[in-house]
């Protein structure tokens, strides 16, 4: 690896290691540019650590499947444009305003508090507690009459989402800093051996691999998108008359993918997505723990339904 980038290059050790991927994969991956986004956190080199490990392991795949090794390299400044839409040549969008209230705002103890609005549900949950119109300057007033964590957990409890700010030491202290921090980076559970035989194809390592992608928001949406990048199938499956504020142009978490909607608390939904479920080799999804339990979709059934599933 470059030596212009030892932060990038020691958290992608970290992650390689996470993965179960030879120690070998570091000597392929190098970086390349100059420069970070400034911030209290080391974004550009967790992003760059992020797509270098996502390319190790892409690379290890081929590997596997009797290919030669290809080599990693991120380009530090081009990679922050990942987070960014893609359009088609010629391509033109019409994209509805939206008021936003996503901003941290000032609280009654001198912290501060982010609302997520993310989607219209989210913000209407938001502004229930509130009791103000979509209006940042009224959010704003009414945010700085109340204490950082009894607005945070009020807005919790109604289904809506804000975090209050803390310093690390009161992050590591938090009931969900402890959660966080006794998971591993990376949980791999092997639930039996494979009866696949796929085999990854040059150019487009990933086709043939069949993905359903029930994610939200940004982080699963940008995972799957870097999946159909590198060849797979992805369908995207959401339920009718989702729509959430970050995506009114679908084109940013869609490229390269097929899209859908179905109603999976419909048995008519269920059934059709169990059907496609059973010709899929991996399901991604980034709902709240217990939602496909109570769908009558959890893993016990999914597994039933496609044993090879990842």
């Amino acid at each position: 690896m470059a030596e212009n980038s030892p932060l990038a290059k020691k958290m992608t050790a970290e992650f390689i290691e996470a993965l179960q991927i030879d120690a070998s994969f570091n000597q392929s991956v190098s970086f390349s540019g100059e420069g970070s986004i400034p911030g209290y956190f080391a974004y550009t080199d967790y992003l760059a650590a992020s797509m270098a490990a996502a390319g190790a392991a892409i690379s290890h795949l081929i590997e596997a499947g009797g290919g030669k090794r290809p080599s990693v390299n991120v380009d530090r400044q081009l990679n922050h444009w990942c987070m960014k839409p893609y359009l088609p040549v010629g391509r033109q969008v019409h994209v509805e305003p939206v008021t936003r209230i996503r901003a941290p705002y000032a609280t009654a103890d001198g912290r501060w508090l982010l609302p997520n609005d993310a989607t219209p549900r989210l913000q209407s949950r938001v502004l229930s507690v509130l009791g103000t119109p979509a209006d940042p300057a009224a959010v704003a007033a009414e945010i700085k009459r109340h204490n950082a964590d009894e607005l945070e957990a009020a807005i919790l409890e109604a289904g809506g989402a804000a975090a209050a700010s803390r310093s690390m030491e009161e992050w590591a202290a938090h009931p969900a800093g402890k959660a966080l921090a006794s998971e591993p980076l990376v949980q791999v559970d092997k639930l039996g051996a494979s009866r696949s035989q796929w085999q990854p194809t040059d150019g487009r390592p990933l086709a043939g691999i069949r993905i359903l992608d029930c994610t939200r928001i940004v982080a699963g949406p940008m995972a799957t998108r870097l999946l159909a990048a590198f060849g797979a199938e992805v369908l995207r499956i959401e339920p009718p008359g989702h729509e959430d504020h970050s995506s009114k142009d679908q084109t940013i978490y869609t490229v390269g993918k097929r899209c859908c909607r179905l109603d999976l608390t419909q048995p008519e939904g269920r059934e059709r997505f169990l059907e496609l479920l059973s010709k899929a080799d991996m399901f991604v999804h980034g709902y709240r723990p217990g939602v496909f339990e109570r769908l009558g979709l959890g893993p016990e059934v999914r597994h039933q339904a496609r044993p090879d599933l990842v």
